[in-house]
């Protein structure tokens, strides 16, 4: 176990510089879009970009290996990760919107595989353990508070960066960030990370294959389509509606990061094991997307986020999870990737109406589909736990790789 925890720390520490470079993309981009077109549209599409991107990165995940060890994957996408950043500055006289679509594409593209990576990663190591589910849970705890870390200090310094030394400065610092990230990964010892040897197969049946996996697939798509809804109206709503200035936004962003770091310490600190628990906090995301249309000023965009930041980050470790009962270290990358993937076509899916109807309408119209769609998540998850004793699975582990 003493062996797993300076592997997890070191890459928890990874992840944090990473997503350090991560959270310059979140913001920058979107508000740099912004103050150049003023366009929802363009915003929106942004996100369906990176959706896109996503869901090509899923599909061909299996195919091939990067490396010869997770090790070595992980260390090579954030070089591609420091290479991609700086696209935007190639295209800067020329068309650097065109730029920014590129960049990040190419970025949510070896984030997705990342996914990957690190799913096979915490399923290897947990399998070595006595109790794997409450290992998994621990590992993917651990791995999003140092991701948090890295979004909280990274929103920060983007936005002071952006502020005051400009759009350039900021992605220079992007890229700085993920090839320190690359680094650090480079002390992990090799065999703490397997060797990949097996060729997987690519594919989203293993999110469908079992009636249970299935409703809890559905449920997450569902909640992706509401989150992502948020994620390409949230600017463009703090500034055409409410007129919020740029620090507005970084501050719902660093509250955002701030009350992720929260929920990752908790949840590997309370591991929730009756999914009864769950059920009630899968309504409480129903209230939150509610208010975030009822909002009559940025202040309560602020405060509803970061309760959906504190909720996210409380449950997820947990859900992921339960996923990840349900692969082995064989198909746990394919497995990881094809989540995210999927994931991502049921927010673009979300980015794009939500594009559209801000065109349209008030910003309440596409939050109260977010709330709809929120609500179907959470009956479906309710009717998962009381129909297929999907708590019993969990607990007892009688049959870790249903497949």
């Amino acid at each position: 176990m003493t062996k797993i925890k300076t592997t997890i720390n070191k890459l928890m520490f990874a992840r944090s510089i990473s997503f350090f470079g991560s959270s310059f993309s979140d913001f920058v981009l979107p508000l740099f879009i912004y103050e150049m077109t003023k366009s929802p549209i363009l915003i929106g599409l942004q996100w369906t970009v990176i959706a896109l991107s996503k869901i090509i990165a899923g599909k061909i995940s299996g195919r091939f290996h990067i490396g010869k060890t997770n090790k070595h994957a992980l260390l090579i996408l954030d070089l591609c990760q420091a290479i991609s950043t700086l696209i935007p500055l190639v295209f800067w006289n020329y068309n650097p919107a065109l730029g920014t679509f590129i960049s990040g594409f190419l970025i949510a593209f070896c984030i997705t595989l990342q996914a990957g990576y690190i799913e096979s990663t915490v399923v290897h190591l947990s399998d070595s353990t006595e109790d794997a589910n409450n290992t998994r849970t621990w590992i993917n705890a651990n791995l999003d508070k140092g991701k948090n870390i890295g979004l909280f200090l990274g929103y920060l310094v983007a936005w002071l960066t952006a502020t005051y030394a400009g759009y350039k400065v900021a992605i220079a610092i992007d890229s700085l960030s993920f090839l320190v990230s690359a680094l650090v990964t480079y002390t992990v010892h090799d065999d703490s990370i397997h060797e990949l040897k097996n060729k997987v197969k690519a594919s989203y049946s293993y999110l469908f294959q079992a009636k249970t996996i299935s409703y809890l697939t559905i449920s997450q798509a569902l909640l992706s389509f509401s989150i992502f809804i948020f994620n390409a109206g949230f600017i463009y709503t703090m500034k055409h509606e409410f007129n919020s200035p740029n620090g507005a936004i970084a501050a719902l962003l660093i509250f955002q990061s701030l009350l992720y770091i929260v929920g990752s310490s908790l949840a590997s600190k309370f591991n929730l094991k009756n999914l009864d628990h769950h059920v009630y906090f899968r309504f409480l995301y129903v209230f939150i997307f509610l208010g975030f249309s009822i909002s009559t000023n940025y202040y309560h965009f602020i405060l509803f986020n970061a309760l959906l930041s504190l909720l996210i980050s409380f449950t997820q470790p947990r859900i992921i999870s339960i996923f990840q009962s349900f692969s082995n270290s064989t198909n746990s990358r394919s497995m990881g990737s094809a989540r995210a993937s999927l994931m991502a076509v049921s927010g673009s899916i979300g980015s794009v109406l939500c594009g559209y109807l801000l065109s349209i309408y008030s910003f309440k119209v596409p939050f109260l589909f977010a709330t709809l769609s929120a609500f179907i998540c959470s009956v479906l998850f309710l009717l998962m736990t009381k129909s297929l004793n999907l708590n019993k699975h969990l607990t007892t582990e009688e049959n870790t790789n249903v497949f």
